[in-house]
């Protein structure tokens, strides 16, 4: 939908460029920063000593400073890394300046990354967007363990969930997150350009507001570049944080 490329141009005055030895102690925790990186890799280690390589394209930073929160990641770097710097104060003040539809995905895709207990989206976001927009949005019902989307299915759709739940599983039929009323899904693989990575199988007799791919567009437009950026690194960040989880899943 939002090319990453093209969006880190727009933002080229506004970022800073940094070259690192692998042999250095760079400290990505120390300063109120974020980072992208655009060469090499990295090692990522979390509080309960899980892994997962951080490459070209992934985040550093972005949702602990959205969220004004401590930075608990370690990193050990794999190689030399070339990174786009961010100060975390603009990066901040826009995020919370977005208009309702990327302050939502913002907003409980730090909920999701951080494991917060509420992860619903904002009252905002059903009293402003979906009722402002109740004619154009199409509802579609699921009873009991009907298939909402299956793996490798094309994305052109984000779900909101009305009422029920749904579940999202992994190819080896792994359910790797349930969801519940007031919370939106399937938006990562359309931003993103992809197919599903996941198949979202209703838990219960579900109902669904479905958001169209132009209309994401046009909603998500409406912010300025850093703030699309930011809408897409923190999806890339909780798919990073969700491959980090499945570690300990896996070790149980």
């Amino acid at each position: 939908m939002f090319n990453q490329k093209e969006l880190l141009k727009k933002l080229d005055r506004t970022s800073q460029n940094i070259s690192i030895r692998r042999d250095s102690n760079f400290d990505f925790n120390k300063d109120d920063a974020a980072f992208i990186i655009i060469e090499g890799s990295l090692l990522a280690y979390n509080e309960k000593n899980l892994t997962q390589t951080f490459s070209v394209g992934d985040p550093i930073g972005f949702a602990e400073v959205i969220a004004a929160r401590e930075k608990n990641l370690r990193f050990k770097l794999l190689t030399d890394l070339k990174l786009k710097r961010f100060d975390g104060t603009d990066i901040r003040k826009n995020a919370n300046a977005a208009d309702v539809v990327s302050r939502t995905i913002i907003k409980y895709s730090i909920s999701r990354i951080f494991d917060f207990k509420n992860r619903s989206t904002s009252t905002i976001f059903e009293d402003i967007f979906l009722e402002k927009n109740f004619k154009s949005l199409r509802r579609s019902t699921h009873e009991e363990d009907g298939l909402i989307f299956r793996i490798n299915d094309t994305a052109d759709s984000m779900y909101f969930l009305e009422r029920g739940k749904v579940g999202l599983y992994s190819e080896n039929n792994k359910k790797v997150a349930e969801l519940k009323s007031g919370e939106c899904f399937g938006e990562a693989a359309l931003l993103h350009n992809r197919r599903r990575n996941y198949s979202a199988i209703a838990q219960t007799r579900t109902n669904l507001v479905v958001i169209e791919r132009a209309l994401l567009k046009k909603e998500l437009t409406k912010d300025p570049p850093v703030v699309r950026l930011s809408v897409i690194l923190l999806l890339k960040r909780l798919e990073l944080t969700n491959k980090m989880n499945w570690a300990d899943d896996f070790k149980k």
